[in-house]
């Protein structure tokens, strides 16, 4: 299994972990739920996190769910990056980390069929 990084170098490149309304063991904590399960677990997860009616534009389950597979490959990654050189700096929601690669990923995860996220049993 990839390891899920909190702060790596790469080159020259710093590649730190920026989410604000979670931390890095709570982001950590909710990759391996949607691991388990996205909707068992990973929804939970998140109704639990942010309330019962959480309604959030999936950004979070989408990451976790790249995170999750590209974990699976042995590779590491580091989740909702911000990737510093010098004076630059960029955002993205998944950075993928091979031994002389850099793969930025932006995510979009569209459904269809839900207009809200589907009622979890427990």
């Amino acid at each position: 299994m990839g390891d899920i990084k909190e702060e790596v170098q790469h080159k020259n490149l710093t590649i730190r972990f920026t989410r604000t309304n979670l931390t890095f063991n709570e982001y950590s904590v909710f990759i391996d739920a949607v691991c388990a399960g996205w909707i068992r677990d990973g929804i939970t997860w998140l109704r639990n996190r942010f309330g019962e009616k959480y309604r959030g534009h999936m950004g979070l389950l989408g990451n976790a769910l790249i995170l999750c597979a590209v974990k699976t490959l042995c590779i590491d990654t580091v989740p909702e990056p911000s990737l510093i050189e010098a004076k630059k700096r960029l955002q993205a929601d998944v950075a993928v980390l091979g031994a002389e690669e850099l793969l930025i990923v932006e995510v979009k995860l569209h459904h269809e069929r839900y207009l809200e996220f589907p009622v979890v049993e427990t």
